[in-house]
């Protein structure tokens, strides 16, 4: 009984998780969370970070020391009658055995082992800054597909009431035109308005569509549904209150090309280092043991070896790095001025934007819903005609689409302000 009891109490819990997980993927998700599982899942983020621990062995293999050198030579595997003898090596062998052993380590000079350590670091934050490029990059996109997602879905729900209010016309017109109660020419227009918005509705849901399947590959959610996101308009203010008084000083300090910059001309500073340091020659101490080799039966020598530097200074390569600092130099002061000018650009259409769109209405489909059903039925009171019900639809659908398309762009221009920074507001 016990036994029946713990497995029905189990079964129970097991539903009610279940039940909690479901109700939880099926939420409402904002353009907030579908951020949240972009980061948490998506694949070329992981590929980036594999770049940077990429970084990370380099920088460990810059710091190791070169291995010392060890030969073995003069080393004879048989002896002739003139061979001397030689004490020997283990119990009765190598009296007439000869061999040298030499044991050589490279010694560098000027601290260039450092100067690679510190090249290795400035490659590392590379890494990072491509990474962060790739993630400002693709969280832009996503932004701007559920923009574009919240834009066509808006027109599709208008596109949809046109199509059941034609589409009911349609019926009524057809059965007037068999009864000969109306011109059949009327009922030709209201068909082909019909099927000329019929089609419209299916490139809609097209479209939306292709942006929900972009959505699905950012977040790794197969079954994401539009139903599942929160796509209504609504006003979010005005976005220039969010544009902070030292934009200039955050973008000059956040703006990837300009980090990048940064970090290449700090890179060449250091290759710089590292190619005046290759001017002085690195040293070979070595150390020799000889076995019957010499006059001495048994001898131990040291030396040290270096090159001269009397041909090669490394004066080309040393030119060379100076004048990738000049250049380095020039493009970041070329990319401030850009920045500048973008930053003001962007400004400027926003403040646009956000001046056309006040006061407009954010709810659409529901006001055209009613305003449509309104007209229909003047339509039908024969308080209007037939063209100008079809004018009035085309005309409103147009002016809303393009409400819509200037909103679009609102929000497509603060998300690239920010993304131009390189940072959220």
């Amino acid at each position: 009984m016990a036994h029946k009891f713990i497995f029905a109490l189990c079964t129970f819990l097991l539903s009610s998780l279940l039940y909690a997980q479901e109700a939880t993927v099926k939420k409402t998700l904002t353009v907030t969370d579908l951020e949240s599982l972009f980061l948490a899942s998506n694949y070329e983020l992981l590929i980036a970070k594999y770049e940077i621990e990429r970084a990370e062995a380099e920088i460990l293999q810059q710091r190791l020391f070169p291995n010392p050198t060890l030969a073995i030579s003069e080393l004879n595997l048989w002896s002739n009658r003139t061979h001397e003898q030689l004490a020997p090596l283990f119990g009765r062998y190598g009296r007439s055995q000869q061999f040298g052993v030499d044991l050589e380590q490279l010694i560098e000079t000027a601290g260039k082992r450092k100067k690679r350590v510190h090249i290795a670091q400035l490659e590392k934050t590379d890494a990072q800054l491509d990474f962060e490029e790739t993630l400002l990059n693709l969280r832009y996109d996503l932004r701007n597909t559920f923009h574009a997602l919240q834009k066509v879905t808006a027109q599709e729900q208008q596109v949809a009431v046109l199509v059941d209010q034609f589409s009911q016309l349609s019926e009524q017109y057809e059965r007037h035109a068999n009864l000969q109660t109306i011109n059949r020419a009327d009922f030709f227009r209201i068909q082909s308005a019909t099927i000329s918005w019929k089609e419209e509705l299916v490139s809609l849901q097209d479209e939306q569509l292709e942006h929900l399947d972009r959505l699905k590959r950012y977040t790794h959610l197969p079954d994401l549904r539009l139903q599942d996101l929160a796509l209504s308009l609504r006003t979010e203010g005005q976005l220039t209150s969010l544009i902070p008084a030292n934009l200039q000083e955050l973008a000059y300090n956040n703006h990837l090309d300009l980090k990048r910059a940064q970090n290449n001309q700090s890179l060449a500073q250091s290759e710089l280092k590292l190619e005046e340091a290759n001017r002085v020659p690195d040293l070979n101490i070595g150390i020799s043991y000889d076995r019957g080799g010499n006059i001495m039966r048994d001898f131990v020598g040291f030396g040290i070896s270096m090159d001269l530097p009397l041909f090669n200074k490394n004066q080309g390569n040393i030119r060379a790095a100076k004048l990738r600092i000049q250049q380095e130099e020039s493009a970041r002061s070329g990319l401030r001025m850009a920045l500048d000018n973008t930053l003001e650009k962007l400004v400027s259409q926003l403040r646009l934007y956000e001046n056309a769109l006040d006061g407009q209405p954010a709810e659409l489909t529901e006001n055209f819903s009613l305003i449509l059903e309104n007209y229909a039925k003047n339509l039908r009171a024969q308080q209007v005609t037939l063209m100008e019900f079809i004018d009035f639809s085309e005309s409103y659908v147009d002016a809303q689409k393009a409400f819509l398309q200037l909103q679009e762009k609102y929000y497509q221009t603060f998300e690239e302000l920010k993304y131009t920074i390189g940072k959220d507001l």
